[in-house]
């Protein structure tokens, strides 16, 4: 049994497709060869994998071996219809299928034996001049999922009893969307096989036609109902059926014939969308049903399809595109007239004048999957950032068009092909002076008076790590009171990096060096410094080591600056006599004043904190000392509460 028509897609993706129809259906009139040809089947799984194109082309045998890991990849100059049903790997240069859309060479070249869908890649260096455009053919495997289908399911014919023998009938031929040498269309059969017709069918013209072979008689038979199946040469093979209702009747003996035998026209680029272009006549000398001719544009390349439209009943043929944006300048149209029995062919030509001058169009190549360029701050001069394509449909003068930089300070415009740049680096780049450059490409074409047009873009510079971080102070001194608490901030520094700290390569992490382990800690982030041990001015007054900033980048850079402590004293120790107890002998004939003995007594601390006084306590002549002077010795002297204090200092 015969499958029904499969319903089209929905408007928006039926307009996609329709795009890429046309692309491939020209594309495979005359395939391009190509650097690269790879093969795949529809419907494969999504994401499979169709080929490598660093590998496909030895990319390993033009470049060096270091620069062979710095390679970018990227489409250049591709439909997006075609984007859509692709995925390049930007890094490894693996082209696989969309995970989002299933290849179905059907809808993709509906009219082409052979679909041979034609890719540009970009392959450029981000640290070299190296650039090359390869060319790539992927050819859609076909697999046998449609059945022969017709467009109706049943057709009649009237078909005179005197009709001559033998004598052919058109008849809607079956359509298979398959287009594999096997998978399509093989042929028919007509049942039942043993009446008074037969089957004509050619693959040039894809024309079938039912043939009376013996003669008809009205009065002995007025009907016939025929079935026409349609097989492909698929495993298994599927069919299509036409029921053909056969009316037996009186004489159409004539065909329509065309007024002119082949129609010219020549219009203006400038014809609105929906303008009659011309209408064409057929006649037919045959009387009522059987002189009424009706039009109607039979299968034909797309983009005619798209442009136009016939009236099936009057014959007008009218503009449904727009001559402005198309690229084609001439046109040729089939038309068929056709009465109840036959069908008359003629073709229409259509040529376009170019009578305005259209500005050119600029389709700029990113060279990266983002809607902006990249490049690295230590690109060499001479690498890519863009490509640049321009597109102008005028002929003559108002197609020339040359371009230029409107901001030539870091890039320049290089020709590459025709009407093709690159937008190369020119003057060296910092990431850390500009990190986002807007450049724009100007465009004239050579008409009177000339067309501009132009193109803004992002260049973003990506960061290498090319400064290492910096400290403001080339020492520095900090101030802790010593018997501390464990914790306690000391201080906190602070270094600076111009780098981006997004990427790792500003990001600065803090570190100690030159210390013992355990008695200073830093926080790695903010740079806060504390003291994990009490200190002890007597044990030592200043410590000394050093701080590190390193930034996270590759490879990584660091600054170092040395950080003194100065340890200040606290008031915590007691003056103390060199003896316990001191044992004088005085003679009795010891005059006022004359000395009789030495005390001697020391405090360990610094400043006021090691200043004390020596005095007799009165009335018992028992020696007492208070804090005042650090370190010194002092004279008694017999006789009453005198004192005495030194000021000399005794270092630890």
């Amino acid at each position: 049994m015969g499958s029904s028509p499969q319903p089209r897609p929905a408007a928006p993706i039926w307009r996609s497709l329709l795009i890429l129809a046309v692309t491939c259906l020209l594309s495979s009139a005359s395939v391009s060869s190509a650097d690269v040809d790879y093969s795949v089947q529809e419907h494969s799984p999504p994401g499979s994998l169709i080929g490598n194109i660093a590998t496909s082309i030895d990319l390993a045998n033009l470049v060096s071996p270091e620069n062979l890991p710095q390679m970018k990849y990227s489409f250049l100059n591709t439909e997006s219809s075609l984007r859509n049903l692709f995925v390049l790997d930007d890094k490894t240069g693996d082209l696989r299928l969309s995970r989002r859309t299933t290849l179905d060479r059907e809808l993709v070249c509906p009219f082409s034996a052979d679909c041979v869908l034609e890719l540009q890649v970009a392959i450029q260096s981000t640290i070299s001049q190296f650039f090359r455009k390869v060319f790539v053919n992927v050819d859609v495997i076909d697999i046998n999922d449609h059945a022969p289908t017709f467009r109706e399911n049943v057709t009649k014919i009237t078909i005179s009893e005197s009709v001559q023998i033998p004598t052919s009938f058109p008849l809607p031929s079956a359509v298979d969307e398959d287009r594999g040498s096997n998978n399509s269309l093989q042929g028919y059969e007509i049942l039942p096989a043993d009446g008074p017709f037969r089957l004509s069918y050619s693959k040039s013209n894809s024309n079938l036609m039912l043939e009376v072979v013996s003669e008809l008689d009205h009065e002995k038979r007025d009907s016939y109902r025929l079935k026409i199946i349609a097989r492909d040469g698929g495993e298994p093979v599927k069919e299509g059926v036409l029921t053909v209702e056969i009316d037996v009747e009186d004489v159409n003996d004539n065909k329509p014939v065309f007024t002119e035998t082949n129609y010219a026209r020549t219009v203006d680029e400038t014809v609105s969308q929906g303008s009659l272009l011309l209408t064409l006549t057929a006649t037919d000398e045959d009387s009522g049903d059987n002189g009424k001719v009706r039009y109607h544009l039979p299968e034909q390349l797309a983009h005619v399809m798209s442009m136009f439209s016939l009236n099936a009943t009057s014959g007008e043929l009218r503009l449904v595109g727009d001559f402005q944006t198309a690229d084609t300048e001439v046109y040729v149209i089939r038309v068929e007239a056709s009465d109840q029995a036959y069908t008359t062919t003629t073709t229409v030509t259509i040529r376009v004048e170019d009578t305005i001058n259209s500005e050119p169009k600029l389709l700029v190549s990113y060279l990266s999957p983002d809607n902006f360029s990249s490049i690295t701050e230590y690109a060499n001069l001479g690498v890519a950032v863009a490509h640049i394509l321009i597109k102008d449909t005028d002929r003559g003068p108002n197609g020339i068009v040359t371009c230029r930089m409107a901001t030539p300070q870091y890039f320049e415009l290089q020709g590459y092909d025709v009407k093709e740049y690159k937008v190369i680096v020119a003057h060296k780049l910092d990431r850390e002076t500009i990190s986002v450059h807007n450049v724009t490409v100007e465009c004239e074409d050579a008409g009177q008076p000339s067309l501009t047009a132009s193109k803004t873009f992002q260049v973003k510079v990506t960061d290498e790590n090319d400064n290492p971080p910096a400290f403001k102070e080339r020492l520095i001194h900090a101030r802790i009171e010593e018997n501390n608490e464990l914790g306690a901030e000391l201080t906190t520094v602070s270094a600076s990096d111009p780098d981006d700290p997004a990427l790792g390569n500003g990001r600065i992490t803090y570190s100690l060096e030159d210390v013992s382990e355990g008695e200073f800690l830093i926080d790695p982030v903010s740079g806060t410094i504390k003291v994990m041990k009490s200190l002890d001015y007597e044990h030592r007054r200043q410590v000394n080591f050093t701080v590190i900033a390193s930034d996270n980048g590759t490879p990584r850079r660091s600054a170092r600056v040395a950080l003194g402590v100065s340890v200040l004293d606290l008031n915590d120790m007691t003056p103390h006599f060199a003896q316990s107890s001191f044992s004088i002998r005085v003679s009795e004939r010891t005059l006022h004043g004359e000395l009789i003995g030495e005390l001697s007594a020391s405090d360990y601390e610094q400043g006021k904190n090691g200043q004390f006084d020596i005095s007799v306590v009165p009335g018992s002549y028992r020696v007492t000392e208070t804090r005042r002077d650090p370190g010194s010795e002092f004279a008694f002297v017999g006789g009453g509460s005198n004192s005495h204090s030194n000021n000399n200092n005794i270092n630890n």
